[in-house]
Parts: structure tokens; sequence; C-alpha cells
């Protein structure tokens, strides 16, 4: 099993889990990109560029994999899961956050603002190594208002 993170956590976020999994079977965390210290590399931050690690992480490793994927890496599992379903053998979401299937170009173009707009100083602060401010900013930016 592949346990991934949501914003902005890493491969230690759900490392207990993944302890706790490997008791009785494989289990396994990576950081997507964009996740923890980085290097990020050039990629923009996104669901298509998570997909696309992914993709990359799977076929390191080999597949088909089960997944579980919390909040925002959610959307690149399940874009792995209806693009790629020869990768994927099961799939468990929780709390995925944001409309990423929308094909409205007008709709995306404001998802993409929101999303910089609320994570754009995660990654600035994740960048400086200010964990602090890092969750901070996080959970401002989901909840849309300082506090």
């Amino acid at each position: 099993m592949l346990l991934l993170h949501g914003v902005p956590g890493d491969c230690e976020t759900l490392a207990p889990v993944a302890d706790l999994l490997a008791e009785t079977g494989r289990a396994s965390t990576v950081s997507l990109r964009y996740g923890g210290h980085g290097p990020h590399g050039a990629r923009p931050f996104g669901t298509q560029q998570q997909y696309q690690d992914l993709i990359q992480i799977v076929e390191t490793i080999g597949g088909p994999i089960d997944i579980a994927a919390w909040s925002y890496s959610a959307h690149a599992g399940l874009a792995l899961a209806i693009n790629r379903s020869d990768m994927v053998r099961s799939l468990y979401l929780f709390e995925p956050e944001f409309p990423t299937f929308d094909s409205d170009p007008d709709h995306l173009a404001r998802i993409e603002a929101d999303t910089m707009a609320a994570f754009g100083p995660v990654f600035d602060a994740l960048s400086a190594g200010d964990l602090g401010t890092a969750l901070r900013q996080a959970l401002d930016g989901a909840a849309g208002h300082a506090g």
C-alpha cells in the first residue's frame, strides 16, 4: 500500500500508519513534489504534476498497487485510477479537497488562482524551512481566513 500525504505534509506525515500496516503487509510513504523541503523541480504545483509523479513512482516500484490518498493527493490518486487503471489495484480517498476534474477553462483558472492564493504562502514558507509558518498558512488558506 502506498500512503499519500496532503498539503503541507510529506512522507513522515503518514509514517506511523505505514509502520502499523507494515506489521501485516507492505506499506510505504513518499513525499510528493511540493511536500516537505524539496527539491521540487520545475513542474508547477498541481494535480497534473502529482499524477505524473505517481506514474513514475508506480513504474519504479511496480504495480498495480493499493493507494490510500489524503486531501490534495486524493486527486492525483483518482487521476491515476482513471487514466492508468493498470497501475491501481485499489484506491481509498480521504478528504479530497478541490474539484480538479472540472474541464471548463474559466473554472480551472479560478480554481488555480484560488489554490495559489491559499497555498503559495505555504510553498514560500516550506522553501524557507519554516514549518510552523507553512502549517499556519495551510490552515489559514484552507479556512479562507487567518486563525
